[in-house]
């Protein structure tokens, strides 16, 4: 028998006529860099404040801050004081279970919304080409009982005797201790505030303060509906539901204290009643002390009014602000802690108007200061305070905490 013949082999063939495959090449080497380029490079961490002050200035957004500011430390140490008053907040959004919708920003407990499972959020951008992010926070710690949010952090019952604070930017957390009943804050308080010392809870007949550097509790026997930071004076302020007394509070080795401050409350006019639990919220524009005052009209259909009021130190008394300028105000139904911000047109906001956001809501509504003040975002039921989950307003924090992964 004659040999087999081979079959023809065409990757073979293919080899031999145009020969062995190349080895993949060399990556190329860097172009040649001058001292001069070379000192250039080194340099840029050591750029003039002046000169990274008119950079951060012409940024429109937080997550573009955030960009920028991480090239080095020194960058993102001077890139947080523009966090708070040249740049809007965040939305951040709880993804919410579409089989159980509360379409309408709703006061109602029984329609309270339920998490989507498990349980996660997303940050919403306000500038015109918005843009959404998923926060670091994990499902089983946004399934934990909620107490409030300050200052880019959600509160957590985590369990007794601790509360935990979660970073919402950056999914960090931190456990602080808590020596007190929940009773007097449940289901929780009307109003959490995390300032650079402090932790204060506000329920309607008390305000608790935790003090970082001496890990001490203390307390205050009247309550608040809400607080506002100067950011200038490092001077805090709270009011109570009825917008009838007005508090200084002061911080000491000691302890928290407050004075009050004899202002009565702004006359109301008009067919509208005061809602009884999301009534008066405080807000600082750089150091000007602004109360806000929602208002349903009656009788029905029923709607929502804001008014803006301005402290006037002088005479101890609100004047009515017939406008913000070129400004506009954020303010929540949860939060109870309001935010100012400069030139919205930057970011293609409007001027003169609240951004406006509660229980169901998708997104926000905006309200105009002067014009027409009405909006029907809301159901007529004001007899219990919203619930989380909700969207709420943030900002990256400009706190330094020792982080602990508790989680």
């Amino acid at each position: 028998m004659g040999k087999k013949r081979k079959k023809p082999n065409p990757s073979m063939d293919k080899e031999k006529k145009n020969g062995p495959p190349l080895p993949p090449p060399l990556p190329l080497p860097l172009p040649a860099t001058t001292e001069v380029e070379e000192e250039f490079r080194r340099n840029w961490p050591g750029l003039p404040e002046l000169a990274l002050h008119s950079i951060f200035s012409r940024l429109v957004s937080i997550p573009a801050l955030l960009s920028f500011s991480s090239v080095c430390r020194s960058w993102n140490s001077l890139a947080s004081s523009s966090f708070t008053s040249n740049l809007p907040p965040l939305l951040l959004l709880p993804v919410l279970n579409l089989q159980n919708p509360n379409p309408s920003f709703s006061l109602r407990a029984h329609r309270r919304p339920t998490w989507s499972h498990p349980p996660r959020c997303r940050l919403q951008t306000l500038e015109t080409l918005g843009r959404s992010f998923r926060p670091k926070i994990p499902s089983r710690t946004l399934a934990l009982p909620f107490l409030g949010y300050s200052n880019g952090h959600l509160i957590f019952n985590l369990s007794t005797p601790f509360l935990l604070l979660a970073n919402v930017f950056s999914g960090q957390t931190t456990r602080i201790p808590f020596p007190f009943p929940f009773p007097p804050l449940y289901p929780f308080p009307r109003v959490a505030l995390l300032t650079d010392t402090d932790l204060l809870l506000a329920s309607d007949s008390l305000i608790l303060s935790y003090h970082r550097a001496t890990g001490s509790w203390s307390q205050l026997n009247h309550g608040a509906a809400s607080l506002a930071l100067s950011r200038d004076a490092n001077r805090l302020f709270s009011i109570d539901p009825d917008a009838t007394n007005l508090r200084a509070i002061e911080f000491a080795p000691a302890g928290i204290r407050s004075r009050p401050m004899q202002v009565p409350s702004p006359p109301l006019s008009g067919p509208f009643i005061l809602s009884s639990d999301f009534a008066h919220l405080l807000v600082d524009r750089v150091g000007e002390l602004l109360l806000l005052r929602f208002v349903l009209q009656f009788p029905p259909p029923v709607h929502w009014r804001i008014d803006v009021f301005k402290l006037d130190p002088e005479r101890s008394k609100w004047a009515e602000a017939e406008s913000l300028g070129d400004w506009c105000l954020f303010v929540d139904a949860v939060g109870s802690c309001a935010a100012a911000c400069p030139e919205p047109g930057r970011w293609g906001g409007r001027s003169n108007c609240v951004y406006v956001t509660g229980p169901g809501c998708d997104g926000w509504v905006v309200v105009p200061v002067d014009g027409d003040r009405l909006f029907t975002i809301c159901e007529p039921t004001t007899t219990t305070m919203p619930r989380w989950p909700s969207p709420v307003w943030v900002y990256p924090s400009k706190l330094k905490y020792n982080y602990q992964n508790d989680m």
